[in-house]
């Protein structure tokens, strides 16, 4: 017996591609597509929805009829593009331009600052994120650069403040209560403490904080950041609060100058309203297979899975679940332009 020759095709493939989705406007259109890739991984996944008919006419039941009733397509992908526009994707947030004037900003409170801890800079500007971009930066102790000048015969409670009338560039804390004395006490300048009157003060340091080779603080330029180091004159000072104040989160704050520069950049801001469609798009590109094209005109994506802001050896990625949707005309899927059902 001879066999024909066979015409059979084996049609193996190593899938590549590329994805792109476009989000709709508000009026239904789509706008330009967002591309999607690199991405590691991509699936097309059917679950079909069936009815089953079952004989019981006899001891073994026999299925008699199956009829598919739907076929939810979903399209699952990681994607390694960490751009902000997929970022905004994945967190449900605009992507919103921001420009920063440049500017010069004095006296500029700080929270309560504790050593080993970081300051940003700029508050409430942009939104909460600070500034970025800062230089000429220079620092006083607030509660030093603020405080009333010593009263004779006065009460004091702890953690009550002042300054010699005549000023010595040091500031004082009161640190057991009682009645400041009708004569100078001897204000001391090295950390420690003195008698005024029967109620007792500390040196607190200068108010002017000199940050020789970044000894006391540290400024991150780019991101407007202050740390506080565990050693220097900020440190130090914090140290000789009343352990009671600092337990409370009340030690000292910054009084900070700067010049702020002009920068232009984009911000995330989360959206209320979590829905998504647009059209997706996934062009092949493989290295062995016949190569098409593919279009979902009608999408919901939502984002899923974890999203690591630090993976250590592998790349950063975030993962998507896209539902393919019945468009108002046409069909949920397309490949060459041809409608596949």
């Amino acid at each position: 017996m001879s066999l024909l020759p066979s015409t059979h095709k084996n049609n193996l493939t190593r899938a590549r591609g590329i994805a792109y989705f476009a989000p709709f406007n508000a009026d239904g259109t789509e706008q330009a597509q967002i591309p999607m890739s690199p991405s590691a991984e991509m699936t097309f996944s059917q679950e079909p929805e069936t009815t089953e008919y079952i004989s019981a006419e006899s001891g073994l039941n026999e299925l008699l009829d199956r009829t598919v009733l739907a076929v939810p397509r979903t399209i699952s992908l990681t994607c390694n593009n960490l751009s902000n526009e997929i970022k905004a994707l994945y967190f449900v947030a605009q992507n919103t331009p921001v420009d920063q004037a440049s500017g010069t900003v004095t006296a500029e409170v700080t929270p309560y600052v504790f050593p080993n801890r970081v300051i940003s800079l700029g508050g409430t500007t942009n939104s909460g994120s600070g500034v970025f971009g800062v230089s000429a930066v220079t620092v006083e102790i607030h509660e030093g650069a603020t405080a009333p000048a010593r009263v004779a015969e006065a009460a004091y409670e702890v953690g009550d403040v002042y300054v010699p009338a005549v000023a010595n560039q040091h500031w004082y804390l009161c640190t057991v209560a009682g009645e400041s004395a009708d004569t100078l006490p001897t204000f001391t300048t090295n950390g420690t403490t003195f008698a005024d009157g029967t109620a007792t003060f500390i040196d607190m340091g200068t108010i002017v904080v000199a940050n020789t080779d970044g000894v006391d603080f540290e400024v991150d330029e780019q991101y407007g950041l202050i740390s506080i180091p565990t050693t220097g004159g900020i440190a130090a000072a914090v140290e000789r609060i009343p352990a009671a104040l600092r337990a409370a989160g009340r030690t000292l704050r910054l009084s900070v100058d700067y010049t702020r520069a002009s920068a232009s950049f984009d911000q995330l801001v989360t959206r209320e309203d979590a829905n998504l469609e647009g059209a997706f798009y996934f062009i092949e590109q493989n290295p062995k297979g016949t190569n098409t094209r593919w279009k979902c005109p009608r999408t919901s994506l939502s984002p899923t899975g974890d999203f690591a802001t630090k993976s250590g050896t592998d790349y950063g990625a975030a993962e998507f679940e896209i539902g393919v949707l019945k468009p108002p005309v046409g069909a949920a899927m397309y490949q060459n332009g041809v409608p596949l059902g």
